[in-house]
């Protein structure tokens, strides 16, 4: 096998021919089925009739340094692709100048290819040039990244590997949190395969990319569901795109598994298989509005939110709570709305320029209220407190703030809703586990809460699959995490409220 620029050759002994691919993305498979088709969803075509170890369940990805999520150590898993496990092989040392090795340590990797994909290993061979010596092998399995020893020579097969499918935006507009969402939920698993999967059963999840768009997400859904008989999703993202999917949950046909949404959309008796686990947009936008009326004494109000189902009830709860709650007047509160992920804010930037408000609270994404900021300009909102949801992620806030380090920053005032603790000082355990693991595996990455809530949310299903029995239907499964009630998980009281729909109704304000 050999890997030159963006090609990469699999030599197969026993039909003696090798065979070439090409391109970003290298599909790698022994004595089985090779598709490296992709469908407009973002999923290789392939159909429910063909067994699993007909399907890829091992890629070699070519290597972008420009990626904070990766530990560039010569041979290094990345985020599952299309339920398949993915390395990427580099040289820490490129170009015949030892010069470029000091410091750093030499590397080569072998990928052995066995007749079966499950006894196929990576070693990793490292030294550092300063002492030369011998180089150290490290070998792992190919299919879970579980270390492989004299005593561990092999990976039994797996009876009943667990499919996992969800859906995010990972290019547009809110793909910034898509991919952390990725990278926390990827986070999770990776480590649980090293430890062998769920009783020696592999986690396999399939990331797609929806654009933020209905119609996408309904089709991955659809693929998933219809076609490859997958019936859990895990942390799917966003209000109009898990809504676009509700109806497979009103059925009964998936488990939709803590929706990266606090619409109240998601917050019905009437639903079916889903289950929250996060706080709501309304408890957000009650603890923001409580702040800026109690505390910061704020009197006038201007709510940017989206015309969608999901922003037109956040933007009436939020001119609710301040005529009702907080007694403000009519005439103190304006509202802003606009088409979701739009960048045009003539209109917009102009209405709020009449409002002259205290406070602009943002209920829509990061592209759409950074296009307002730019267009109302800094010399406005420079007396302007802006406040935001989470939904908004912590991209805004280095934005506008430029608190969050590599920010460039306008020096603006911003308080924002979080739906977990601070990843980097909080004690609960889960969040130690999870600065831990972040540390191991993406050591160039920072600490931030859309990885955090992800890494919870599949921490928590995996706990809960640990205890059922297969297989994992998704009555089962959400009836299951529904009777949970004062479930201790590494310091989370986990106790779920019908009142609510979820778990949590905890709302940190980040001031700073």
């Amino acid at each position: 096998i050999s890997q030159l620029s963006e090609t990469l050759r699999l030599y197969s002994p026993d039909q003696n021919k090798s065979i070439l691919f090409t391109g970003k993305t290298f599909p790698l498979a022994s004595s089985m089925m090779v598709d490296n088709s992709i469908n407009p969803f973002g999923a290789s075509k392939r159909t429910k009739e063909k067994p699993l170890d007909q399907l890829p369940l091992v890629r070699l990805q070519n290597f972008d340094r420009s990626k904070s999520y990766s530990i560039q150590s010569g041979a290094d898993q990345l985020a599952q692709f299309d339920g398949a496990n993915t390395w990427t092989i580099s040289s820490r040392c490129p170009g015949e100048d030892n010069r470029d090795c000091k410091n750093d340590l030499e590397t080569f990797s072998i990928v052995e290819i066995n007749d079966d994909l499950y006894q196929s290993s990576l070693t990793l061979y490292t030294r550092n040039p300063e002492l030369q010596g011998h180089f150290k092998p490290a070998r792992k399995s190919l299919l879970n990244g579980t270390r492989v020893d004299a005593s561990n020579n092999e990976n039994k097969k797996p009876s009943a590997p667990i499919l996992i499918a969800t859906s995010m935006d990972l290019t547009e507009g809110s793909s910034t949190f898509g991919k952390r969402v990725l990278y926390g939920t990827d986070l999770k698993v990776r480590k649980q395969n090293e430890k062998g999967g769920i009783n020696g059963n592999t986690l396999h999840v399939f990331y797609s990319n929806d654009k933020y768009l209905p119609s996408l997400a309904l089709g991955n859904a659809k693929y998933y569901i219809e076609d490859q008989g997958i019936q859990l999703f895990l942390s799917p993202l966003g209000a109009p795109t898990v809504s676009a999917t509700l109806d497979y949950a009103n059925e009964g046909k998936v488990a939709i598994v803590f929706p990266v949404s606090g619409s109240p959309v998601f917050r019905q008796s009437n639903l079916g298989t889903i289950v929250n686990y996060r706080a709501s947009y309304d408890d957000e936008i009650q603890a923001l509005l409580h702040y800026a009326k109690k505390n910061l004494l704020k009197q006038k109000f201007a709510i940017f939110y989206n015309s969608n189902k999901t922003g037109a009830l956040l933007g009436d709860k939020a001119k609710d709570v301040l005529l009702n709650e907080f007694n403000v007047k009519p005439e103190s509160v304006c509202q802003v709305k606009i088409p979701p992920n739009s960048v045009d804010m003539t209109q917009a930037a102009k209405k709020i320029e009449e409002c002259d408000p205290d406070v602009i609270l943002f209920l829509t994404s990061y592209s759409s209220s950074r296009a307002l900021v730019n267009k109302v300009g800094v010399q406005f909102l420079s007396n302007v407190t802006l406040m935001g949801y989470s939904f908004i992620t912590d991209r805004f806030k280095q934005f506008v703030s430029g608190s969050e380090r590599g920010g460039e920053g306008l020096g603006l005032e911003f308080v924002m809703a979080r739906v977990v603790p601070n990843p980097k000082t909080s004690k609960l355990a889960i969040v130690k586990e999870y600065r831990d693991y972040m540390n191991q595996v993406y050591p160039d990455a920072s600490y931030d809460t859309d990885s955090l809530e992800a890494y919870i949310n599949a921490s928590i299903l995996i706990s809960v699959l640990e205890i059922l029995e297969p297989p994992y239907t998704p009555h089962k499964v959400i009836s299951f995490i529904k009777s949970l009630k004062d479930y201790q998980f590494k310091d989370l009281n986990l106790t779920y409220d019908e009142k609510i729909f979820g778990f949590s109704k905890d709302i940190w304000l980040d001031i700073g």
